[in-house]
This record gives structure tokens, C-alpha cells and sequence, in this order.
């Protein structure tokens, strides 16, 4: 067909279909819409023993359109000082809103002689606060649930809710969670153990890395095969570094002058080695299958890929940006991590039972040290060198000596363990618990929970502050 010819043949389908009756166009929310995020913030203790269950919660728009919100939970118990929970969330439109709409299902009031049905408003609550919804933004609001006064002549309930949006604190306390299905970070106080706020990124979120000096979080955006850069003062991307198509990456590490970005790109069998002053990928390199994450020497010189598929740790001259030598590994490896001295490499994999200690001088293995299967994080406390292995089969964390050579104790917890931080002011660990979608705090002195918060879907990795 001749170009003219194909010209009139689309300007005659385009009236053409402009003359029949247009279908009506239903809005549908999408993964790269905006975002509200509602949590319940805790009770105060001593709170009165009311129950009451919600029917549904709508966010109020300037115009008067109501968007539905999606419950994780709809019970509230006034007499349970329980910790900030996820109350719902939702896909929204960008735009101003005036609150939120709460429609109460029931209430019950606990007596001595059992619980009593009070009576419930017929009208949905209003809870009115102004804000504004950017493109692509996720905002999380705080919604507190006040007892105290809810209860009139004895049978009728009149819920007091308060709503708040996200507040600034300072950068020295925040911590920071990936959600990978969601496409959002989980901002928190490390100190108190609630979220504070949510940043929106590019799709299927997972690796970060932080650099505190230039106030930068990177973030291994795994579906736009990209890096997206936070500033973490402004809680906001403020630049990309653009991968190749396919490349897929899955975990970033930044060398310790924070000069050299490595990132492992899983689907291609690469790593791409980025200047962060230049924002550029300056060089990249075949490894070996499926690499599943990497780490740099303290020094800055070489970096060492784990390769889960083809069973081997590949050896990247960062100096030369050259692949210079390939290990095999009995296993899937999965991380890695360095003693503070810089002369023993710590790696575990899926199928292997044992902690593998390597020279990574002479590229050998100096010692094994049984920590049992299914091992997929690992950290290193660089202030006493213990080594925290984080086992998904036991669903405990196995603390290994590294002076001693062996395993010397283990902190158990509820669900697998993912990636993990240590808080050099507090001396705690936090861990992250995907498929309970739960960050956890644990006291690494009497090794117990401290207090753990809800995230979001795919919770995948977790830096803080102060990380060791």
C-alpha cells in the first residue's frame, strides 16, 4: 500500500468510529497511580472496652466524590494498646481532598455481665483534613481513635477519630523498607517503630543502598530496569540512572567513599558499575547466572557477585572494571558480607548448610562453620564482628563467632528472615518479614523483639541510619 493510500485509509477508520456511540469510560486504577496509605495509630492504655467494627472507609475529594478505600482489618478495640497497624489503602486520583468518610458497621460496649450492642450513627463520620495528592505520590495518613467521651446516655456511640498527615523527623532516626509489589518505600522511626511516611518509586522496588554522606538513598527499581535516587530530606526521587531493557536489577551496593555504584542485574548475567558522581553506567560486565546480589571489599578494589544459578562467586576488579576471577560454591549463593577487617568474606547460600569463610586475597575457602539449609541474608556487627545469618527453614537467626569459628547462639523469631540492619546507636537489628509484610526490632543484648510495624506488600530489603 502506497504512504497516501494508508493516510486515507486511517483518517476514514477515525470518523468512522467517531460516528457510533462511544462505550462509557469507566476509570480504572492502575500500579502507576497514586497511592494513600491509612494507618491506625495505637491506643492509649487504659482505654475504655469499646468494640466497634467498621463498614467501610471513602476518601473525600474536593469535588465530593468518594474514592473506596481497601481494609486490611475492620475491628477496634479501645482497651487494647496495641502498636500502629495498616488500617487500609488504596489507589486514588491526583487532586485535593477534604478527609476521610468512616461508615461504623457496629459497636459493642464490655460490661460485667458481657458485652452490650450500642447504638451506632446513621451517617457515616466525617474526619476533615485538607491535602493535596501529586501524580504518582504516595501520602499515608494517621488515623487515631479516641474512646474517652465516645458514649452517650450509656447505649449510643459517637466515635471521636482524629486524622494526621506525615510529619517530618529528623534524618538521623529514619529507616527505610522496599515494597517490592507495591512500587513504594516504607519511610520509619527507627526509635519509636512506626511509619512516618511513604515515598512512591518506579516498579517492583527491591536492593537499596544508603549513603548518608551526600543524603542519598539508592533503590534497584527491578520492573523499569532503572536505579531511582532519593534525597532523604525531601523524602522524594530526584533522579534515575536508566538500565538496559531486560536487565532486571535486584540489588545495588555502594562502594564505602560512596564514588562506585555496583548494580546486579539478575535476568541479563550482568552488574553495571555506576559513578554516582556522573550518574552514569561507566562499564558493564558478564558474570556468571542469576546473580542474586553483590559486595564490595572495604577497601573499594574488587566486589564479589553471587551467581545462584550457576553455583559460583565472580570477582570484579574495580580499579581495572574487569571481571578477574570466577569461584565455585557449594550451593545457590545468595549474599555475601566482610569482616571489619576486610580479610575474611562470609557467604551463605540456599542449599548449602554451611557459613563458607573465604580469603579473598587467595580466593579460598579458610573454614566452614554449620548453620543448617535454606540461609538467605547474612550481616556482619562490625563492631564486635559476630555474624547474624538469617535461616527461612528455622525461621531464626543464627549468631555465628567469627573469633571462634562456630555457632554460638540464635535468636528465634516468628517469620523468615529476609534482609536485616544493624543500628550502630542502639545495638538492635531489624529484620525484614515478607510474608508476615511486617520490619521487626530485635535487641541483640537479650535477644528478643523489641516491637516490629506493618510495611507493604513484597517487603524486600531494610537500611537505616547508623547501619554498621
Amino acid at each position: 500500500m502506497k504512504p497516501m493510500k494508508r493516510v486515507f485509509v486511517f483518517l476514514g477508520f477515525f470518523f468512522l468510529s467517531a460516528c457510533f456511540p462511544q462505550a462509557t469510560i469507566h476509570t480504572v486504577q492502575t500500579e502507576e497511580e497514586s497511592k494513600v496509605i491509612l494507618y491506625l495509630q495505637p491506643m492509649m492504655p487504659g482505654g475504655s472496652k469499646i468494640r466497634c467494627i467498621i463498614d467501610a472507609i471513602h476518601m473525600k475529594r474536593d469535588n465530593g466524590d468518594k474514592i473506596p478505600l481497601t481494609l486490611f482489618f475492620n475491628e477496634l478495640k479501645g482497651d487494647v494498646p496495641g502498636r500502629q497497624k495498616r488500617l487500609a489503602s488504596g489507589g486514588v486520583l491526583q487532586g485535593a481532598y477534604t478527609g476521610l468518610v468512616i461508615r461504623i458497621k457496629s459497636a459493642f460496649l464490655e460490661g460485667e455481665e458481657g458485652e452490650a450492642a450500642l447504638l451506632t450513627p446513621d451517617e457515616p463520620v466525617d474526619i476533615n483534613l485538607s491535602f493535596n495528592v501529586a501524580d504518582r505520590e504516595v501520602v499515608t495518613l494517621f488515623l487515631s481513635f479516641e474512646t474517652s467521651g465516645a458514649i452517650l446516655n450509656g447505649v449510643k456511640f459517637t466515635p471521636i477519630f482524629s486524622l494526621e498527615p506525615s510529619k517530618r523527623i529528623l534524618t538521623s532516626f529514619i529507616g527505610y523498607v522496599s515494597n517490592t509489589d507495591e512500587n513504594w518505600i516504607s519511610v520509619f522511626n527507627k526509635k519509636t517503630m512506626q511509619v512516618v511516611g511513604g515515598i512512591s518509586t518506579g516498579r517492583g522496588p527491591m536492593g537499596m543502598a544508603l549513603d548518608p554522606k551526600r543524603g542519598r538513598l539508592y533503590i534497584a527499581t527491578s520492573g523499569d530496569n532503572a536505579i531511582d535516587i532519593i534525597d532523604v530530606f525531601e523524602w522524594k526521587v530526584i533522579d534515575r540512572i536508566t538500565l538496559h531493557f531486560g536487565d532486571t536489577p535486584i540489588d545495588l551496593a555502594l562502594s564505602s567513599d560512596g564514588r562506585t555504584l555496583m548494580s546486579v542485574n539478575n535476568a541479563s548475567n550482568t552488574v553495571s558499575i555506576i559513578d554516582t558522581q556522573s550518574m552514569f553506567e561507566i562499564e558493564r560486565i558478564q558474570v556468571g547466572e542469576s546473580p542474586a546480589s553483590a559486595v564490595i571489599h572495604p577497601s573499594g578494589l574488587k566486589a564479589y557477585v553471587m551467581n545462584s544459578l550457576s553455583n559460583s562467586i565472580s570477582v570484579v576488579d574495580l580499579a581495572r572494571n574487569e571481571m578477574v576471577a570466577s569461584m565455585p560454591f557449594d550451593g545457590r549463593p545468595e549474599q555475601g558480607a566482610f569482616n571489619q577487617r576486610g580479610d575474611e568474606l562470609y557467604i551463605v547460600g540456599r542449599n548449602s548448610p554451611h557459613l563458607l569463610v573465604i580469603d579473598p586475597s587467595r580466593l579460598r575457602v579458610i573454614k566452614t562453620i554449620f548453620v543448617g539449609m535454606e540461609n538467605f541474608s547474612i550481616l556482619v556487627n562490625k563492631q564486635t564482628d559476630l555474624v547474624f545469618v538469617g535461616n527461612k527453614g528455622t525461621r531464626e537467626i543464627a549468631i555465628i563467632s567469627s573469633v571462634a569459628s562456630m555457632y554460638i547462639d540464635r535468636i528465634g523469631i516468628e517469620g523468615m528472615p529476609a534482609y536485616m540492619s544493624v543500628d550502630n546507636e542502639e545495638n538492635t537489628l531489624f529484620v525484614v518479614l515478607p510474608t508476615m509484610k511486617t520490619l521487626q526490632k530485635l535487641n541483640l543484648t537479650s535477644k528478643k523483639s523489641i516491637a516490629e510495624i506493618d510495611v507493604g506488600e513484597g517487603a524486600y530489603a531494610v537500611v537505616v541510619m547508623g547501619d554498621r
